[in-house]
């Protein structure tokens, strides 16, 4: 696996992590909510896992769309890229001997100063 490919499945990864967490979080209201009519109660709404899904899966296309931006700003040079392997730069991190930038694709660290 070159860099590059490191660096974008780092990139894309991110996209999964609302959906990861929806199903849960769907799952157990969808049990609360039928605890709630097993006992007798009115039920919150039918509806609610239907919607957290549906809502996590638009903040995965908005990841996404933000992600592949990214990616597309750095195929056409208008990106910072790492000196060493040529990947993109993450943002600005404070470190110990100053502002810093780590690559996605190494994972080295890169001196504000020096880009």
């Amino acid at each position: 696996m070159s860099n590059v490919d490191k660096m974008c499945l780092r990139l894309l990864v991110i996209c999964f992590l609302p959906m990861i967490a929806a199903v849960p979080i769907a799952m157990a209201v969808s049990a609360f909510n039928d605890a709630f009519v097993r006992m007798g109660a009115l039920p919150m709404s039918p509806d609610l896992p239907w919607l957290i899904t549906l809502v996590a899966a638009a903040a995965c296309v908005i990841l996404f769309a933000v992600q592949a931006a990214r990616i597309w700003r750095w195929k056409e040079g208008r990106s910072l890229s790492c000196p060493n392997c040529g990947c993109l730069l993450g943002g600005i991190r404070e470190g110990r001997w100053g502002p810093h930038r780590k690559c996605l694709g190494c994972r080295n660290n890169h001196a504000e100063r020096s880009l």
